[in-house]
Parts: C-alpha cells; structure tokens; sequence
C-alpha cells in the first residue's frame, strides 16, 4: 500500500476529529477508500463498516499529509516547510471516532466495476 494509516487525532471533538495518513509513494487517492468500523479484539475488526469517504481523484507524492476531517468543509491544500498537506472533508455531522474501540479502515482499491446507469 502506497498509503500508512497514522493516527486518529481530536477524537470525538466536534470540528476538530480527524484522520492523518501518509503517502509513502506516488498515487492517485481515487484509489482509496475508508470507512470507520470498531475492534472486536486485538487482531479482528467488524466487518460492518458505518461511514465510508472515497477519495476523489487527486495526485499525490511521498511525504505528503492527508487529513480526512470528519466534519463538513471545503478540500483545500496548503504547503508548510516544504511539505504539502491535503484537507479532505467527510461532510458528517457527528464525530465517529469517539469510542476508543472505533477504529479506521484504509482499503486499496485497484479496480471496481458498478451497475449500468438507469435513467
């Protein structure tokens, strides 16, 4: 995975809670997705995901931040010492990661396919 999972930060702060990842490599983020499940023990997570972000499609390069904020805003980029820091924002009106057990989940997705449009 060209992507690490980091840290959940301001858990449970209305405005503040947010997700940090880091790129390890280049890739488009339209690749990755995360949903946020909870532990069911030290090595096993629920398979039923609550809220799920999918990232739009957006270049990025080893070293930089990605910032998944929970809460509603407007995706911005900002460069600080020389490195580039992407804000997401999930649009949710609730915190999700308030409970210690609640976890994160980043999920490659190499390919996909979806039903025919129906109009």
């Amino acid at each position: 995975m060209k992507l690490q999972l980091m840290q959940i930060l301001d858990r449970g702060v209305p405005l503040k809670e947010r997700l940090w990842i880091k790129v390890l490599a280049s890739t488009d983020l339209n690749y990755y997705l995360v949903f946020d499940s909870e532990h069911l023990s030290p090595v096993g997570i629920s398979t039923d995901p609550k809220h799920i972000f999918w990232f739009p499609k957006v270049r990025v390069n080893p070293g930089d931040n990605i910032i998944l904020m929970t809460a509603p805003g407007v995706n911005s980029t900002k460069v600080s010492l020389g490195i580039t820091n992407r804000y997401f924002y999930w649009g949710l009106k609730n915190t999700i990661w308030d409970d210690r057990k609640s976890c994160a989940v980043l999920i490659e997705i190499n390919t996909w396919e979806t039903t025919r449009f129906q109009q």
